[in-house]
């Protein structure tokens, strides 16, 4: 074998080599991307069904004629709602609920379902970090 044709052999070598490693590198990306776009899709498929619950609960709360009193209902609904501190109402500036304080965090009215103003209701979510 002459020197041609060993340099010739090793650029060959050394192409398909090259060809071989983008191609795994490819199909890596290909997974990882995958992988996070699954992932991600998940997450916020589990945040929406998440979401409605909570909207459901709170539409089905204010569409009650007689509502239960908030020391009555927080109880029944912390165990399917756990991220919940406390419930209750803002009565002319004094907290009504079934703790002794408004919650710690950040204040969330339903200003969707009353467009005529603030709703002096208050749900404080728990945070999760």
């Amino acid at each position: 074998m002459n020197l041609l044709s060993r340099t010739r052999a090793l650029f060959c070598w050394l192409f398909l080599f090259c060809l071989g490693a983008i191609w795994i590198a490819r199909q890596e990306y290909v997974d990882q991307y995958d992988r996070f776009f699954q992932s991600s899709s998940i997450a916020q498929r589990m945040l929406s069904q998440k979401t409605v619950q909570h909207e459901a609960v709170l539409a089905t709360l204010a569409a009650l004629s007689h509502p239960p009193l908030p020391e009555r209902l927080y109880p029944s609904l912390q165990p399917a709602l756990p991220q919940l501190l406390g419930l209750g109402y803002l009565a002319d500036g004094a907290w009504s609920g079934s703790t002794a304080a408004p919650p710690a965090g950040p204040r969330r009215g339903n200003a969707r379902a009353n467009p005529g103003g603030p709703s002096p209701c208050r749900w404080t979510p728990r945070s999760t970090g």
